[in-house]
């Protein structure tokens, strides 16, 4: 997730500082990396689905907490304070941004 983060940042940062349209390879590079945040979220669904709940009926067994999802939103609520998304949000996920 780090090394997906740092390679997302990267591009950003690469396409604020120019003032030419994207290369054929920058546009690439945001296609090879939005395949890589689909398997991303797919291992991440693996990991969340069946086996979180293979390793809390373990805990359960133990006598220990199990281990709960956070939601989006808990998550965004302890992360309020964290940067807004930008441009390359369209890029990445096909969304609009809302005007703020």
């Amino acid at each position: 997730e780090q090394q997906l983060r740092a390679r997302i940042g990267k591009l950003y940062v690469l396409s604020e500082i120019s003032d030419e349209p994207p290369t054929r390879s920058f546009l690439d590079g945001i296609q090879a990396l939005r395949q890589e945040l689909q398997q991303a979220h797919r291992r991440a669904d693996d990991l969340f689905g069946l086996r979180l709940a293979s390793l809390n009926r373990s805990l359960q067994k133990a006598a220990l907490a199990p281990i709960e999802r956070l939601s989006r939103q808990a998550f965004e609520l302890n992360y309020q304070a964290g940067p807004k998304p930008s441009g390359m949000y369209e890029l990445f996920y096909g969304g609009q941004l809302s005007q703020e």
